[in-house]
């Protein structure tokens, strides 16, 4: 059984949340979300979620780490990083690039799923910047990717449609992780 962690109070240490679980993938990324897909009522840092390319059905899948696993696309192309967060409404939003260098992003717009190739890029992280409270005006999922040892990031209120820079721009090459510390500034792990 996996902690919970609907009474803690943000913000939270990046390792207050204990361990994460070993998820048996070569491919996969396991992060702290809501306690059920589209259920924000309990904020978005209740239990671990995991998401994973299987290299058998070429599918990325979410599994919510009690038994069930859902399909939410098909990825023919070689992944080699992936990426989950959820947004306000506790929806799932995907990065993954490809073994060509080709990040894609799948998130839900309110209507209907979309999913966009923004390019190339070397490595991608996805979080979210409020996971304590999502409802909060100014929350936003971001999405960080390196392109040509450079850092740029995308920003949910913009439908991730504008591309900005950061300090960083030279000699990065993979990105480890994201998140919002204890001061409320948020950082970025790369080397």
């Amino acid at each position: 059984m996996f902690n919970s962690f609907s009474g803690d109070t943000e913000p939270t240490d990046y390792n207050d949340y204990g361990a994460s679980p070993y998820v048996p993938f070569k491919i996969n990324n396991v992060t702290i979300g809501p306690v059920a897909l589209n259920d924000a009522s309990e904020k978005l840092n209740n239990r671990f979620w995991a998401t994973y390319w299987d290299f058998s059905t070429k599918d990325i899948i979410l599994d919510d780490l009690s038994g069930t696993t859902t399909v939410i696309i098909n990825e023919a192309a070689e992944v080699k990083q992936i990426s989950l967060a959820f947004d306000q409404n506790a929806s799932d939003t995907y990065s993954w690039v490809t073994n060509a260098n080709v990040l894609k992003l799948r998130y839900f717009d309110g209507t209907a799923d979309v999913v966009l190739d923004l390019g190339t890029a070397q490595s991608a992280v996805l979080t979210m910047d409020m996971k304590y409270q999502p409802s909060n005006s100014t929350s936003d999922i971001l999405l960080f990717y390196i392109r040509a040892g450079a850092i740029y990031y995308r920003i949910q209120r913009d439908s991730y449609s504008i591309e900005y820079p950061t300090p960083v721009t030279s000699d990065a090459t993979k990105l480890l992780d994201s998140g919002t510390r204890t001061d409320y500034r948020f950082q970025v792990r790369w080397v």
